[in-house]
């Protein structure tokens, strides 16, 4: 793996649901369960749901608590995660009713199945050997996560990220650049704070309140509840919609960082951060030195060298 990519030990780990039917099978599931977590960090728990006379482990919920509490209300994710886009009925019940869970192996994040396989486990367990996380990083929340980018931001703050040994972070998003290049003065853009109206806040929107108007950072909220009325007044139509949004703006003591966030590393997602780091410094002169990174849930080994060259880190969550 490229130097430029930060791999993150996040919520994400692998579970079995023990035994498999067949002795041998059960005992080499547990071999490449230990083997993947000796050789890439990520973590398992076994989970005994059945009964065999070679295997000394008390079950402590049944394939059908499994099936009804871990598996069927994950049943859109699970699928939309699967080759074959079959359902969790289909791939653990028979049609007479009967449930097959013993034997699983399941992708888990923060605690939910994201998918599941009762067959082929040793092949599965295999190829994580040999590709890692970032096999199981490829496993997404379907239907349940409407927002990329509200997931990816939520992962960025849980592991402190960017530089995690620097503790005293402020996580922005979708920041407006562009106003120079459209035209718009920059006494014309401007960023008040409202005693009133921060008394209402927590602490961490106060904090972050009061830092973006000390750099008179407009970020998507203020930008389309009123300054971009102004704006279209003073301006005109086009220059008002010729702005762009910044992913993510994280602001430390060390240095400042300019994030974009992606699904997957691609070519747009590298122009994209070039291009927001140059408006970034053209629009507000008081960030200083802007450090590159993308965010993203699977990366790219092919553009991983062209991220390291360009000084783009890549944090794949």
């Amino acid at each position: 793996m490229n130097e430029c990519v930060s791999k993150v030990v996040d919520m994400r780990y692998l579970r079995y649901y023990a035994p498999d039917y067949d002795q041998n099978k059960h005992e080499k599931i547990l071999q490449l369960l230990e083997e993947i977590k000796r050789k890439h960090g990520i973590e398992y728990e076994e989970i005994p749901v059945k009964k065999r006379e070679w295997y000394n482990r008390k079950p402590v919920m049944t394939e059908r608590e499994v099936y009804e509490n871990h598996l069927k209300p994950q049943t859109r994710v699970i699928k939309s995660n699967d080759l074959d886009t079959e359902t969790v009925a289909k791939k653990f019940k028979s049609r007479s009713g009967n449930i097959f869970v013993a034997g699983t192996i399941a992708v888990i994040d923060n605690k939910k199945v994201l998918w599941g396989t009762p067959f082929k486990q040793s092949e599965f367990s295999e190829e994580i050997l040999e590709k890692g996380r970032r096999l199981i990083n490829k496993f997404q929340y379907g239907k349940e996560v409407k927002d990329i980018h509200s997931e990816l931001f939520k992962r960025l703050k849980e592991n402190n990220l960017p530089q995690p040994e620097i503790r005293d972070k402020v996580w922005l998003r979708e920041i407006v650049v562009g106003f120079r290049k459209a035209g718009i003065r920059k006494e014309d853009v401007n960023r008040e704070y409202y005693d009133d109206m921060a008394k209402k806040y927590d602490e961490e929107t106060k904090i972050v309140d009061k830092k973006m108007c000390e750099l008179n950072l407009i970020d998507d909220r203020c930008y389309k509840k009123t300054l971009q009325k102004n704006l279209s007044s003073k301006y005109g139509f086009l220059p008002s919609l010729s702005v762009m949004f910044v992913d993510f703006l994280v602001l430390s003591e060390g240095s400042n960082w300019v994030i974009e966030g992606k699904k997957k590393l691609n070519y747009e997602a590298i122009g994209q951060v070039l291009v927001y780091n140059d408006l970034l410094k053209e629009d507000y002169l008081g960030l200083g030195e802007i450090k590159k990174g993308i965010a993203c849930f699977e990366g790219d080994e092919r553009l991983e060298p062209t991220c390291k060259k360009l000084g783009i880190e890549v944090f794949v969550l």
